[in-house]
């Protein structure tokens, strides 16, 4: 269960770069009135990612006979969900709800987690998850940082974002691979 959760946060947040960095150039493959929301596409990947380490995470309490935890946690995340909408979407409209579904998933995730590692213990390299989002996130910032006005440039960094996060899993996981399953 850890390596499957391990190897999906990492393909993750490989695809979470790889969409905002190049919302540039994907933004073409959607219609011109929908550029104004692509702002919230990287919060949205990101909440989905915590939502995606969830269902990895949530294995526990269908093994232990406790699915009524995940009915708790359901509501909790649904609860989050309205008080966040609530107060969120006054403020910054539909971006307030993607933060909204961000902080849903999030708690889900640690909540399923706290409570998982107390019933049904399982190894995560929590540490190195929470590390790849993070560079992720430092990756990201980056290609913000540089704004070029030319998209042969403005791709090519892309790219090098891309390829240096790839390098550097590599370089961070190779030891893990040879290991048995």
């Amino acid at each position: 269960f850890a390596k499957v959760n391990h190897y999906f946060v990492i393909a993750g947040c490989f695809i979470l770069l790889g969409v905002t960095v190049n919302l540039d150039l994907l933004k073409y493959f959607v219609g011109k009135e929908f550029w104004d929301g692509l702002s919230i596409v990287p919060i949205l990947l990101l909440a989905y990612l915590f939502l995606g380490i969830y269902y990895n995470i949530s294995i526990w309490f269908k093994l232990t006979d406790k699915t009524y935890v995940g009915t708790l946690i359901t509501l909790g995340g649904a609860a989050i969900t309205i008080m966040a909408n609530y107060y969120l979407i006054p403020l910054w409209g539909y971006t307030g709800s993607s933060w909204a579904a961000l902080l849903c998933y999030a708690a889900m995730a640690i909540a399923c987690y706290g409570l998982g590692q107390k019933y049904f213990p399982v190894p995560y390299r929590v540490a190195d998850a929470l590390g790849y989002i993070f560079f992720s996130f430092i990756l990201i910032q980056i290609s913000y940082r540089f704004v070029l006005s030319n998209q042969f440039a403005a791709t090519g960094l892309h790219t090098l974002l891309l390829m240096s996060f790839a390098g550097i899993t590599y370089w961070r996981e190779r030891k893990y691979w040879k290991e048995p399953i």
